[in-house]
């Protein structure tokens, strides 16, 4: 029997090729499964609560990436930063970062870390006008 003017086929169609990039070290989280089971594993607020800091978190990937936001209400002109890194390392080359203009939340990159015992951190900074604000500790999880 043909369906749609196809001929019957005892073959099954070919499964669709996954849209999802594979887990690795910079690659976009957002791009991959991994932001499936993302949990928030730390945070913290800086400027009296007008950043927040966030590390998340996935399981399945072993992977973690910041993310930044401001509730200041001065993105405009202004430039916002998160890096992550593995804390025996700050240098290290697996470190991620991203810095922006004109928006008010970003994430990083991620960043595997297959050993449990391992910690990552991350710290943020927020521009306003010519003044840098640095997040005064960096979160580790």
């Amino acid at each position: 029997m043909a369906l749609l003017g196809r001929p019957a086929s005892s073959q099954a169609a070919p499964a669709p090729a996954s849209t999802f990039l594979s887990p690795a070290n910079g690659a976009d989280p957002m791009q991959t499964a991994c932001r499936d089971d993302v949990v928030l594993a730390g945070g913290d607020e800086f400027l009296d609560g007008a950043v927040l800091v966030e590390m998340m978190y996935s399981t399945s990937c072993m992977a973690v990436w910041g993310r930044v936001t401001r509730f200041d209400g001065l993105s405009a002109g202004n430039t916002i930063t998160m890096r992550i890194y593995p804390k025996t390392d700050p240098d290290s080359e697996r470190s991620q970062s991203r810095s922006e203009l004109d928006l008010q939340s970003v994430y990083t990159r991620m960043l595997i870390e297959p050993d449990v015992d391992a910690r990552v951190c991350g710290i943020a900074s927020v521009t306003v006008g010519e003044e840098t604000f640095e997040q005064p500790n960096p979160v580790c999880i």
